[in-house]
């Protein structure tokens, strides 16, 4: 989810916030004005969060994902909505650029046009934006810093009475600060109401294994689906019944990487998830999930879904446009190497979005630095390919090389295509070929040969995906 409505134990500290811009708009076919019967409803789903002060748009979000079938659509109808002054709509768009807001930018006008919004959906009195504006008053984003107006605010909001709000008021307020703190009134008393969030919370404090799981199994029980995907997670070795179990709990109440791992398991032939659990593989379904998590703000189902739409996998055709489109939403919320280096080659290569060599050179050589595997396989193969940069097959060969003595044996099959075609910088060895070969079937048995074959087919020859090798 994105950070509005609700201060989770996954949150950034606002401090180590960096500013963002909102992520790509829907196709005209896709925009809410061809589709007002579901808009209608839509907008009858988010006037419903906003009357039960629910942080949840997963009701709202299926209608417009059903109605399009575009995961994309979703900035639009929300600012359609918010034009209209719906609360949830304005908090939803007015949180889009506060990801991550560094220090030197808190006053910006970006910034405080995006607080500003917030804060009319505070004024409406819909708690999740209340929580969200006493956040950024707390901490001075994009308003002046006001420590008793964020606590008067966060006390106003818990008027409301549902445990998100409650919860965040505890956090805030610094009650929550280690496993101890169960005991004080207040804390119990939340606890005593069915507040799940709190016990969840505190299961990530709590003085030994057992008490941690104790906890979560609480939590898990009296409905918290972060408890739940948490306890399918610890259960997946022991117990896959169980965990599957906890699974599908957590998807129906939306969580999203519960809905994100639910989906991989649709989209992939797993015989030991046919067997153990009855999963049966379901590609159309599947992708569905992935959509809601992607919406969500899940960044593994965004990166999924690029990977899928760049491959042309899952019978879905390729569309190097909506595989950028995923991969740029999961950098400017998760700005992470693997992020960095399939925007990077995409970047390179014009592929989705326009070319532009230098910013794309730069992310790869920036995620290559900080050792992530797939980066230096990325640096080598645009260095053999001289995609945008002069060809460089003995670097490329040396990048390569290093990989695979770390452990990282497919780039042994990458070695031996390259010297098996050959490029201006890299002349065609055939003992070469068969060295590397050989060296691949160690680690990767008859897999290396079935990579090596393939990719020697492949029309418009070798070629090193964007995304992760072990993908």
């Amino acid at each position: 989810m994105k950070l509005s409505s609700l201060i989770t134990p996954f949150m950034l500290p606002i401090a180590a916030l960096t500013c963002m811009a909102l992520p790509a708009t829907a196709t005209d076919a896709s925009a809410p004005e061809h589709h007002e019967a579901a808009y209608s409803k839509f907008k009858e789903a988010l006037n419903t969060q906003a009357a039960a002060n629910s942080p949840d748009p997963c009701p709202a979000i299926l209608i417009a994902l059903n109605a399009t079938g575009d995961e994309f659509c979703l900035d639009s109808w929300m600012q359609r909505a918010a034009k209209e002054g719906n609360a949830v709509a304005l908090n939803y768009i007015g949180t889009a650029n506060l990801y991550y807001v560094p220090s030197n930018l808190k006053q910006s006008k970006q910034v405080k046009d995006s607080v500003a919004l917030v804060k009319k959906a505070a004024d409406k009195k819909y708690a999740p934006a209340m929580v969200d504006y006493s956040t950024f008053m707390r901490s001075g984003v994009g308003t002046f810093e006001n420590k008793a107006g964020a606590d008067r605010i966060l006390l106003e909001a818990c008027k409301s009475g549902n445990f998100e709000t409650r919860f965040s008021w505890l956090l805030q307020t610094d009650r929550l600060m280690k496993y101890e703190d169960l005991n004080r009134p207040e804390v119990k008393g939340e606890i005593e109401r069915g507040n799940h969030h709190v016990v969840y919370y505190l299961s990530g404090k709590a003085p030994d294994k057992f008490t941690a799981l104790t906890m979560l199994t609480r939590a898990a029980r009296m409905g918290n689906h972060s408890a739940m995907y948490e306890l399918s997670t610890h259960l997946s070795t022991v117990n896959a019944v169980a965990s599957y179990h906890y699974l599908k709990a957590a998807a129906a109440q939306h969580n999203p990487e519960a809905l994100c791992t639910l989906g991989s398991y649709l989209i992939s032939d797993n015989k030991k998830l046919a067997e153990e659990l009855g999963v049966q593989t379901d590609p159309e379904a599947g992708l569905h999930l992935l959509k809601i998590a992607g919406m969500l703000g899940n960044t593994v189902a965004q990166a999924k879904l690029a990977h899928i739409y760049f491959h042309g996998l899952c019978g879905m055709p390729k569309d190097a446009v909506k595989a950028y489109k995923h991969t740029q939403n999961g950098a400017m919320a998760r700005p992470d190497v693997a992020f960095m280096t399939a925007q990077g080659y995409m970047l390179m290569s014009g592929s989705g979005v326009a070319k532009d060599v230098d910013k794309g050179y730069e992310l790869i050589k920036l995620a290559a630095k900080q050792r992530y595997p797939q980066a230096i396989a990325m640096q080598a193969y645009v260095n053999y390919r001289g995609i945008g940069i002069p060809s460089n097959g003995k670097e490329a060969a040396f990048l390569l090389e290093s990989l695979a003595t770390q452990g990282f044996d497919i780039c042994f099959v990458y070695l031996a295509l390259m010297y098996d075609e050959g490029s201006p910088t890299l002349p065609q060895d055939s003992a070469k070929v068969k060295y590397y070969m050989e060296h691949a079937r160690r680690g990767l048995g008859d897999r290396a040969q079935q990579v090596f074959d393939y990719q020697k087919n492949n029309f418009n020859g070798w070629a090193l995906s964007p995304f992760d090798i072990h993908i």
